[in-house]
């Protein structure tokens, strides 16, 4: 097969990138793999949905793993309608998956790139420094997969938009809908959503120029072009967004609160203290260019430290004397000490996000150099990204944008910005190289002048925080874990003044050493391809030297080790023998809690978008509960744990048969709980939904039940027998079905979520006919049961999923077809004046 020699640099350039990466991760060529936290807590909490999904070939859609029982759609789902997940499998290069990962991150970033000509060596440069900021090493040794993902496709969705405005139509529509679309199906979009605000600042640059030129009609059609394009990326993402959408609504990201409504806060949108949580502090955006300015982080090491010296003794022996290895001793000793020297605002964080002190001088230098439009937008959207970052720290900026911009309130994590940050100022960067490269012969002056400028306001800058960022930073962290002692805490600042100083010294050096080897290639002392094998190393050494302290290949560990920390502990044994449904609480921080979702139907979980008024549930009434079960274990030894569970009725209606309260011992079992189902005796109608909670305290549940006013004239009556039988006879997570058995008319409630019964997406039947169930005890279902003999069955039937999934497929159908043509008739007819790599005017 003969390759156009046109192509080769390019092909030669890509492999270089994927050689990097497999060098990094190596140790995934030997079937290891990492332990990250995120997708081990994904791997539990999504365990039944995946084994439902062997058994029965399709989607569960309802999970009774966490919070009592919660829609899948935002957890481990297959929207079959999208084709584009088959392109998806193709993205990852038939690699290990992080070097698969990490590598297309480079791929997308090099075909941006691409789109100005850029020379294809000076862009895989920038392509590796793209992938290899801690931005996505720290991302992925967290196990945010699904955030690098969506990041991946955002330059070469970014190539499609600027095509666009340069006329490109075809190839514009093709490339931007493609790539939109798996942006979206990559199921972060918040990243995504950045990415679309790129897309304004460069929409509203291109509108100034073209006012200024006059080709407004260009621009509109480049326009419209686009919106054909998002229209092509939504239409197979409709099952996705649609069920989403739905979701959302209902959770902490959108409301779903009866206590909002009626306290008169915003019911739209995440609270904004939460939102704002992780916010960059001013200060610490310098760990952009200066790695370990606020201290570092827990996944660090700082051996040869004044104060890891005088800890670590004592930290490893109180660890043996623990009962850990010697090397988990130590790890753990190492960790401990880590945790004292990060004093941003964040609390406990795996270390900065390091952007690189070569890829910054690159970036001032591009920022002197380039003068065209590319300045504009990009300088723009990294302000806009750092000002964004530092959410609470810029209040009033963010404030605005939280209260005013459509969905900002959806999201939380401010820093997660910085995406934009870390894709743009190596854009930058390959830019100022790049001129460098193409006119040295023609402008040597300008362009040795624009490298000492650069050098001089970076390695000036570099130079300060070196010298005299000790005697004007504080070094205090808002809560000092070693406050009570003085000496320590004395040794400890020191420390942290001397990270910041001599991270500063090394800054200014790579920074030194990348305009070193780039004023010696403008003098012809160093050819060209000497000039970038030195600044490709420079970028690499500088990037995987604090790359390796958050993930290195001492973090792989055997598929063998990595199945180890699924196995089943004493406490899950010990309930494993109870083949009855029911349902059990982990008294250890019970909602950030995904493992006792492995085994069992949980009452707590962990996930971002949890379902608002179970939150509430929880905040209000079953956490009070739950410290009286930790308080009657303390006192009673574990002997008198009845009184206590007669003093929890919410743990009681939802089922709650068995509490964790030490992994390593028996879980106990609590004989009050009231089972899958049950009829009462009393119904009580509440005008509020604060009173509905606060009510769920004062009743025992198994006898009485709860419902506001919003649904008070469903119940036939106000008091019942109580007398007869529900039994939940067949488990499906999408289908239960019980019988029932009374000599008179009774209402029940069911120990299951009530989500959107109104809506139809939970159906209720009795003897298959249709009925209306209703929302009692804040949380719970509940339903009139006429006397006699019935079958009652609830049938989860999600109109956004089933209708979303044939309009998905339809849209997939649609962009690809779109996609297939335009790349037919290129290859066709090329044309000069529609090449992909053409360059800025």
């Amino acid at each position: 097969m003969n390759i156009p020699k046109k192509f080769i640099p390019h092909i030669v350039a890509i492999f270089s990138m994927i050689i990097a990466t497999s060098i990094y991760f190596y140790p995934a060529f030997s079937g290891k793999t990492i332990e990250q936290d995120d997708i081990k807590l994904g791997v539990a909490k999504s365990k039944e949905i995946v084994d439902y999904r062997e058994a029965n070939g399709e989607e569960p859609l309802w999970t009774n793993s966490m919070f009592s029982g919660m829609p899948q759609f935002l957890m481990n789902i297959k929207h079959e309608g999208n084709l584009l997940s088959y392109l998806e499998k193709l993205s990852k290069l038939a690699l290990p998956s992080q070097i698969g990962l990490i590598s297309f991150l480079m791929i997308g970033f090099y075909m941006l790139g691409s789109v100005y000509k850029v020379d294809p060596w000076v862009n895989a440069i920038g392509a590796i420094a793209f992938g290899f900021s801690a931005f996505f090493i720290i991302s992925y040794g967290a196990g945010h997969n699904a955030k690098i993902r969506a990041a991946g496709y955002l330059a070469p969705m970014l190539m499609g938009i600027l095509l666009t405005y340069r006329g490109k139509y075809l190839l514009g529509l093709a490339f931007t809908s493609l790539f939109a679309g798996m942006g979206i199906m990559a199921n972060h979009i918040q990243i995504t959503y950045y990415g679309v605000i790129v897309a304004a600042v460069i929409s509203i640059v291109e509108l100034i120029r073209a006012i200024k030129e006059g080709r407004l009609n260009g621009y509109m059609k480049s326009v419209g072009v686009l919106l054909i394009a998002a229209m092509l990326a939504v239409a197979p993402n409709v099952s996705r967004l649609w069920t989403v959408y739905e979701y959302q609504q209902e959770t902490i990201r959108g409301g779903g609160s009866g206590l909002k409504a009626e306290s008169g806060e915003n019911n739209e949108g995440l609270d904004k203290d939460y939102a704002m949580r992780w916010s960059y502090g001013i200060t610490e955006s310098f760990n952009l260019i200066v790695p370990n300015i606020m201290g570092g982080g827990s996944k660090q090491t700082y051996e040869g430290t004044e104060i890891h010296d005088q800890l670590f003794p004592q930290q490893k022996q109180y660890y043996l004397q623990q009962g850990a290895s010697a090397s988990v001793a130590e790890a753990q000793a190492n960790a401990s000490i880590a945790s004292l020297f990060y004093w941003g605002e964040q609390g406990l964080v795996w270390g900065g996000y390091y952007l690189g002190a070569s890829i910054f001088f690159l970036f001032v230098l591009g920022c002197i150099l380039i003068k065209d439009k590319r300045r504009t937008w990009i300088i723009v959207s990294v302000v806009l990204a750092i000002f964004m970052a530092l959410g609470k720290n810029m209040a009033w900026f963010n404030n605005l944008l939280f209260d005013y911009l459509p969905l900002y309130n959806k999201f939380r994590v401010p820093s997660m910005t910085f995406v934009i940050v870390f894709l743009l100022m190596p854009l930058m960067g390959v830019f100022a190289a790049d001129y460098i490269v193409k006119n040295k012969e023609k402008e040597s002056d300008f362009i040795l002048k624009s490298l000492k400028k650069a050098f001089y306001i970076v390695g000036g800058l570099f130079l300060a925080i070196a010298l005299f960022g000790p005697r004007f930073l504080s070094f205090d962290a808002p809560q000092e874990q070693l406050a009570q002692n003085p000496e320590l805490l004395d040794m400890l600042k020191d420390d942290r003044a001397s990270l910041a100083r001599s991270s500063a010294f090394r800054s200014f050096i790579f920074a030194g050493l990348v305009f070193g080897a780039l004023l010696l290639y403008v003098r012809n002392t160093l050819n060209k391809t000497r000039a970038l094998l030195v600044m490709s190393a420079l970028v690499i050494v500088d990037l995987w030297t604090v790359d390796t302290q958050f993930v290195n290949a001492d973090d792989f560990v055997s598929d063998r080790q990595y199945e180890a920390s699924f196995e089943a502990t004493v406490a899950d044994r010990s309930i494993l023998q109870d083949q009855s449904y029911y349902r059990v609480f982990n008294l250890n921080n019970p909602f950030n809690d995904a493992m006792t979702s492995y085994y069992h139907h949980s009452i707590g979980g962990y996930h971002g978008a949890k379902l608002q008024r179970y939150l509430e549930l929880f905040e209000n009434v079953l956490a009070n509960e739950a410290q009286t079960i930790g308080r009657t274990l303390q006192q009673t030894q574990g002997q008198g744990m009845d009184m206590a569970f007669q003093n929890t009725p919410v743990l009681n209606m939802l089922n709650g048969k068995y509490v964790i309260y030490n992994p390593g011992a028996p879980a106990i079992s609590n004989s009050f709980a009231n089972g899958a189902a049950w009829f009462i005796k009393d119904v009580q109608v509440k005008e509020t939904a604060r009173e509905v909670l606060e009510g769920l305290s004062q009743i025992n549940t198994a006898n009485t039940v709860l419902v506001h006013k919003q649904f008070g004239d469903v119940p036939t009556a106000t008091t019942f027998s109580g007398e007869g039988t529900i039994n939940l006879s067949q488990y499906d997570p999408k289908e239960m079905v019980y019988n029932t058995n009374a000599n008179s008319d009774q209402f029940a409630v069911f120990s299951e979520v009530y989500y959107r019964g109104e809506e139809g997406d939970w159906q209720a039947y009795i003897d298959g006919e249709p009925v209306d169930h209703i929302r009692v005890n804040y949380v719970l279902r509940g339903m009139n049961i006429p006397a006699g003999a019935h079958e009652v069955k609830f049938v989860f039937k999600p109109e956004s999923y089933y209708a979303g999934t044939t309009i998905s497929l339809i849209g997939s159908i649609l962009l690809l077809g779109v996609f297939g043509v335009i790349v037919f008739i290129r290859l066709r007819k090329p044309s000069s004046e529609e090449n992909v790599a053409d360059a800025e005017e």
